[in-house]
This record gives C-alpha cells, sequence and structure tokens, in this order.
C-alpha cells in the first residue's frame, strides 16, 4: 500500500514538473518576444498626412511628435486655422497607426499569456502571472475632428488678414 501510494506521487511530481518545465520555457519564449516587441515600440517612427496633403506628422509609439512638415503651398492656400487643424488631424492619424504598429509588435506576448495555464492552476494560492501582463493595452486614441478645407486661392486676400492675431491690440 505504501509502495503503490508513493508511486502515484512519484507519478503526480513527475506530470506537475513538465507542466511547470513547460510554463518556465513558455514564460522564457514569452520574456523574449517581450524584449523584441519593447525593441520594436521603442523605435516605432509613423507618419501621418492631413486630407489637404498640407501636413504631414510623425510621432512615436506613444504618439508623443517628432517632426512636422507643412507644405510649402500650404502658406498660400490655407488660413491659421485650417492649417492647425491640419496638423491636429495628421497628429490624429499618426498616433492611431502608431497605437495599431506597437498592439501588434506585443501581440505575441499577449497571445502567449492567454495561451499560458496560470500559477494558480498548478498551485491553488499561488499569485497569477497573468496579472503581470495586465495593463499592457493603451488607451483609445481620441476621434479627430473634421477635415480642414483650404482656403480659396484669391490674389487680393491671401487668407492671413481674417483672423486677428494675439498681438494685435484689441481696443483699436
Amino acid at each position: 500500500m505504501v509502495d503503490q501510494r508513493t508511486e502515484q506521487l512519484r507519478a503526480q511530481n513527475d506530470v506537475l514538473e513538465r507542466q511547470v518545465g513547460d510554463m518556465l520555457a513558455k514564460l522564457e519564449q514569452q520574456q523574449r518576444d517581450l524584449e523584441e516587441g519593447q525593441r520594436i515600440v521603442s523605435q516605432l517612427r509613423v507618419w501621418g498626412e492631413s486630407d489637404d496633403r498640407m501636413v504631414k506628422v510623425q510621432v512615436d509609439a506613444v504618439g508623443a511628435v517628432l517632426d512636422v512638415v507643412v507644405a510649402p503651398e500650404a502658406l498660400r492656400r490655407s488660413t491659421p486655422e485650417l492649417l492647425g487643424a491640419a496638423m491636429k488631424q495628421a497628429a490624429h492619424r499618426a498616433s492611431a497607426s502608431a497605437r495599431v504598429q506597437a498592439q501588434e509588435a506585443m501581440a505575441p506576448v499577449l497571445a502567449a499569456n492567454e495561451q499560458m495555464p496560470d500559477l494558480p492552476d498548478l498551485v491553488p494560492g499561488a499569485p497569477s502571472l497573468h496579472d503581470l501582463f495586465t495593463g499592457l493595452d493603451l488607451p483609445e486614441p481620441a476621434a479627430p475632428g473634421p477635415a480642414p478645407r483650404p482656403a480659396q486661392d484669391d490674389d487680393e486676400d491671401d487668407g492671413w488678414g481674417r483672423s486677428s492675431s494675439f498681438m494685435e491690440d484689441p481696443r483699436r
């Protein structure tokens, strides 16, 4: 009876050792995937362009603006308000694209996390490893405003005089 119980415990121990070994191998692969995803995300640079093609904006993975390119004809064809709206639209597009690309870079890590058995499945009362990877989802970006429309070409009025400047004296 003791020998039979000992054999059962050894068999259960062998199964548990294989499960833990498999978990550790998957965790090591997940760590490599995480490092690769972080490397890709840290180097991510994405361009977005406005509908009128007057503005291009480059952002990093978190949407921080790195570069802005304004078409030379934008100063003739647009107003400051429309140019600002075009910049906002281009930045939003770049940020949305960067978010998608960052999520794609991290997808292997998140997928592996879903497939791997959790530690409490093997050892009752143990902390969850799945909790390590919650919070990797980035918040949804705000929706862009309406697309800017370029001002009409007018030889007499280039559009710059239509709005008041913060530098003008309001008492005039």
